[in-house]
């Protein structure tokens, strides 16, 4: 029986947490028109070697609220197979359809402060991995993959730029991490104990309670810029290891659960590591006259290098929690492409621009908690100089998601269904500046 439950327990704990592009990992700091060739502040994150550019001091408080609307329909039914004596999985229409909310801020702050014309130095303060989720029911039939759950990673960021020749420059930074990691779910004990897939009285609430760690980890970036009219930044994020430390708990709830677990739920403290992914980072921005300018971005993120969640138990209350857990990689990578129209006109600033973000998950592993998809991105955004070296911006970006109907899932129960939603992201930053380029 213990070897059934550690088959079951490395999905219980690690399913609630996969998390795609679309709400896992979020990039809009300093706007949906930034990227790899911004300047200031904001370039603690995009590339570090854009914090030279710009004025001599300069800080960006910066805001973004992020809702994703995730709607799951379940395609199918439980059936008892008579000649294989197993319950089986049979197509079905009409069945209930769930909302998985995902709400997350995105705060930002940052400073740059050139120190003369070859040396710059900043701080950015920054959440890019990160996820706050819940379910609209509570016993819906997505209860068996994900209740609720949150990702939180902060980063603090000393950053370095050197102006090498009068057309490059580079930078760098170097990333204190604090990371913390929650989830909840319902499981079946079916597998155990036998019976009907689903079966109330087979069920147990699980809770990752806060699994919490420190980190490190840099970023190096460069900016050309041999013309006046046009220039072109890369930079390159390295992977984050994290080992996380915090408590699993199985609660029992019905009658067969209860009597398993001898009425009381069992407790596991312990380890948790994980790899999140390394990210490339490509833009060139053209001034085509006077005040207009075009700007093309490519974000590619190694989502393959996420190996997911790897346990090491010290303290076990049960025997049927096992010492050690580990998760398949389960993603594909995932890139990002945006064209950027800005105009920089004296009054009322303003830019526009589209793009597409490729899905990051796979059909094989899909989960009901947060799936992903390709989406279609449309942003827009104006800026208004105010008095004393003030800037305040505000823009929208809405991303559509490409539904997409599953129908392999590997979770037990599977996650096969028509998923589908939106996401909007409204962001807001205030900017002050002081002094000319030097």
């Amino acid at each position: 029986m213990a070897r059934y439950l550690s088959g079951i327990l490395l999905i219980i704990f690690l399913w609630p947490l996969r998390a795609g592009a679309s709400g896992f990992y979020m990039t809009n700091f300093g706007g949906s028109g930034a990227s790899a060739v911004s300047s200031g502040a904001e370039a603690t994150f995009w590339n570090p070697a854009g914090v030279i550019n710009g004025r001599n001091v300069e800080v960006l408080l910066d805001y973004t609220q992020f809702l994703v609307n995730m709607k799951y329909k379940r395609n199918f039914i439980y059936k008892f197979d008579e000649s294989t004596q197993k319950w089986i999985t049979e197509t079905a229409d009409n069945l209930p359809e769930d909302t998985l909310l995902n709400f997350p801020p995105l705060p930002f702050v940052g400073t740059v402060w050139r120190i003369n014309k070859k040396i710059a130095a900043g701080l950015g303060i920054y959440t890019p991995f990160g996820s706050s989720t819940r379910w609209s029911d509570k016993n819906g039939y997505q209860k068996y993959h994900s209740i609720s759950g949150s990702i939180l990673t902060v980063y603090v960021s000393p950053t370095f730029a050197l102006r090498v020749t009068p057309w490059l420059d580079a930078g760098i930074s170097i990333s204190y991490v604090r990371a913390a990691i929650e989830a909840e779910k319902y499981q079946s004990f079916a597998d155990v104990v036998g019976g009907l897939p689903e079966d109330s009285s087979l069920d147990a609430l699980l809770k990752m309670h806060t699994f919490a760690g420190n980190g490190w980890n840099a970023a190096f970036g460069f900016m050309i810029h041999p013309q006046p009219t046009w220039k072109m930044g890369i930079s390159y994020t390295f992977p984050l290891e994290l080992s996380l430390k915090g408590t699993i708990e199985i609660q029992p709830l019905g009658e067969k659960a209860l009597a398993l677990f001898s009425g009381a739920s069992a407790y596991a403290e312990g380890t948790l590591k994980t790899t999140f992914p390394q990210t490339l980072r490509l833009a060139a921005e053209w001034n085509i006259s006077g005040v207009h300018f075009l700007t093309g971005a490519f974000e590619y993120v190694n989502w393959r290098a996420f190996d997911g969640f790897r346990f090491h138990f010290d303290r076990r209350t049960s025997p049927f929690v096992p010492e050690e857990m580990e998760e398949e990689k389960a993603f594909f990578d995932a890139y990002t492409v945006r064209i950027i129209y800005r105009n920089n006109n004296p009054h009322w600033p303003f830019f526009g621009g589209a793009g597409f973000e490729s899905n990051a998950s796979s059909n094989l592993t899909q989960a009901a908690d947060m799936p992903d998809y390709h989406k279609v991105l449309l942003m827009g955004g104006l800026n208004k100089h105010l008095p004393h070296g003030f800037q305040i911006q505000f823009d929208l970006l809405g991303a559509i998601f490409i539904p997409r109907t599953v129908n392999t899932s590997v979770l037990v129960p599977p996650a096969n269904g028509d998923y589908s939603g939106f996401a909007v992201l409204a962001h807001v930053s205030l900017r002050w500046s002081e002094g000319g380029e030097l």
